[in-house]
């Protein structure tokens, strides 16, 4: 994980999107919310707000995913195999790698916590 800023602890690398040399996760110890760091320094921050009551839910009204670029189908399908192991489920398994439509090569996959990514290669 050298290559993804400072060091992770086991914790979080379980919540890593399983691209360790792309995107690595750094948790703070804040319970509301996540950070994905790309070692560019580039960031994306998911919050919940504390008015929220009950579990997360990607079909009901909120963020229902979080789409990210990736550089190539090859790194796309580098993925789709390290996904599990780095606890993320693929969805749509069956169309894979079109099933956002014929025109789009995409890999979706879903968290124990409900989230969704959508890994998108041109």
């Amino acid at each position: 994980m050298s290559n993804c800023g400072p060091e992770t602890s086991p914790r979080q690398r379980r919540h890593s999107t399983g691209c360790s040399q792309s995107l690595a996760v750094r948790d703070d110890g804040w319970d509301r919310g996540r950070i994905w760091t790309h070692p560019s320094g580039v960031y994306v921050v998911l919050e919940q707000s504390p008015a929220v009551h009950g579990m997360h839910d990607r079909t009901r009204p909120g963020l229902n995913h979080l789409a990210l670029a990736v550089s190539d189908r090859s790194r796309l399908d580098a993925l789709r195999a390290d996904c599990a192991a780095h606890g993320w489920s693929e969805l749509f398994a069956g169309t894979y790698p079109h099933a956002g439509g014929p025109d789009h090569t995409a890999l979706f996959v879903e968290n124990t916590e409900g989230f969704e990514v959508e890994l998108v290669a041109p």
